[in-house]
């Protein structure tokens, strides 16, 4: 009697583990590839494939960040679309918005902006039949955005739509944000430069 208490107990609780974990959330987030300078054509690292919510820049660099999703459980994902918004004083969008080669053969990607006045990324992407991806670290898409001014701004989607392949039903979605700060050259660096070029001035006065 016992043991039949004990195997009935294993199996509601497991039960109720395997419910937890189906439950789980897909996570979204970014990983931010590196900074470089405004007309740079490509990102200067890999990015360590883990969560970024933060990054500092100075006015005309530019940032180059991985869309990620994870915790997708099988049979996985075949169409997905989101709208992104970011602030168009801030920054300027540099397209095309790049998709992710892990996505693989048999994907359509359909990006489309517009950085002019609403500061929009809008993009979709769909699968043929058997190509849907599931797992972590799935890169969905790589964006570059150029600093214009000082200020601070958290990415926000207004809406990211992952649709469970077989059955069209959405998965239910964890967001991580990103804040990118746009801060201005620190006083004292002006400074010293200033006392550098006078330093050369007089150098070149008593040279000649």
């Amino acid at each position: 009697m016992k043991k039949l208490i004990i195997i009935v107990l294993w199996v509601f609780i497991s039960g109720i583990f395997s419910l937890n974990a189906n439950a789980s959330s897909v996570t979204l987030w970014w990983d931010v590839k590196g900074i470089t300078d405004k007309d740079a054509t490509s990102p200067p690292s890999t990015g360590d494939k883990q969560p970024d919510t933060w990054v500092n820049l100075i006015p005309c660099q530019k940032v180059w960040l991985d869309l990620y999703v994870s915790n997708i459980p099988s049979p996985g994902a075949d169409f997905f679309d989101f709208e992104l918004i970011y602030d168009a004083n801030q920054f300027t969008f540099d397209p095309p918005l790049h998709p992710s080669i892990k996505l693989g053969p048999g994907w359509t990607y359909q990006p489309y902006s517009d950085n002019s006045s609403s500061g929009l990324i809008i993009a979709w992407a769909g699968a043929e039949t058997g190509k849907a991806f599931y797992g972590d670290n799935i890169e969905i898409a790589l964006i570059d955005l150029h600093c214009k001014q000082v200020g601070s701004y958290t990415l926000i989607f207004s809406y990211f739509d992952l649709y469970e392949t077989g059955t069209g039903d959405l998965f239910q979605i964890e967001y991580i944000p990103l804040t990118i700060n746009n801060v201005p050259i620190p006083g004292t660096l002006i400074l010293i430069g200033s006392g550098l070029l006078g330093l050369i001035g007089l150098r070149r006065k008593f040279r000649f």
